[in-house]
């Protein structure tokens, strides 16, 4: 499983309780608005990609701003004739002065009570605009179209029964997943240090690096690197070739060839070799779809 341990040599993360993790979770959220609008430094701005693949609230609060912004850019405000704006001047120079109205008169104006309904029903309006763009942008999340697949030659070799090395993976995946990650892009360097094979970053126009980190696995070092795909987690274990080879169906793959397909609850794995370290990916998406991260698709 994951190791939360200090050491930054070693590229791990100590862990956070409940509390410093909502504290962390509250300082983020208050700069959401300015994420949207591109205004933050890009390390501030890596920060919340990490901390949004993780926290379903703050990535709420993001449709509804996103689409917020989209429906006020679209608003144009009418042009004014220019009859109707003379008339208007003219209107304001005929009109007689006014004097001010006491302080005593205006408190006690009869105004004041339908000014208080006004502004329930502005309220009112409000909320039911927010909830309306809130529901279009569920909708129109449901409606994304689904990434292409790409097939591999050789095929993978999908395997339908529980592979125990895989499942550490998976499970570990899942743990990850349900809170921040640890580590941070700009420790790629430091991971690679600390390991003894080769760390090649996943490539392609849709992933963000976002988190790098160590793990371990039976007494095994293992690099872990989390990527922004498609609004999705994804997550890259590199562990050495010694490790997955303990599996027979994983070995005879290798020798062909071949990658490795597995599904686990929650989670869809492909595995292939480099010859200088192995490579499991993991995401909530069936296997098929991961096919398209693997070098040979690109």
């Amino acid at each position: 499983m994951t190791e939360w341990l200090g050491a930054l040599a070693a590229g791990r993360a100590v862990p956070e309780d409940d509390a410093t993790r909502e504290a962390r979770h509250e300082v983020l959220a208050t700069l959401l608005a300015a994420y949207v609008d591109g205004e933050l430094p890009p390390e501030t701005t890596a920060q919340i990609d990490a901390h949004l693949l993780g926290c379903g609230r703050c990535r709420r609060e993001i449709t509804v701003h996103q689409s917020l912004v989209t429906r006020l850019s679209r608003v144009t405000r009418p042009a004014v004739s220019t009859a109707l704006d003379e008339r208007w001047r003219a209107a304001i120079a005929a009109a007689p002065a006014v004097s001010p109205m006491p302080a005593a008169s205006i408190d006690s104006a009869p105004e004041a009570p339908l000014a208080a309904a006004a502004g329930r029903r502005r309220w009112i309006v409000g909320v039911l605009v927010v909830a309306s763009v809130l529901a279009v942008a569920l909708f129109l999340g449901v409606r994304g179209r689904a990434p292409a697949i790409v097939v591999l030659q050789p095929a993978p070799l999908a395997v339908s029964a529980s592979v125990p090395l895989l499942e550490l993976v998976a499970a570990d995946f899942r743990a990850a997943s349900a809170r921040d990650l640890p580590g941070r892009a700009r420790d790629l360097e430091t991971v690679r240090r600390a390991v003894p094979f080769a760390v090649d970053p996943l490539r392609g126009a849709d992933l963000q690096l976002v988190a790098v980190w160590t793990t371990e696995f039976d007494g095994e070092i293992a690099a872990v690197l989390a990527y922004k795909w498609r609004e999705s987690l994804v997550m890259q274990y590199v562990v050495s070739d010694a490790w997955l080879f303990r599996s027979l169906p994983i070995r005879g793959a290798f020798a062909q060839g071949r990658a490795i397909a597995s599904e686990s609850p929650g989670a869809g794995l492909l595995a292939w070799s480099s010859g200088q370290g192995s490579s499991i990916v993991v995401a909530d998406r069936p296997w098929p779809a991961l096919v398209a991260l693997h070098p040979r698709a690109r």
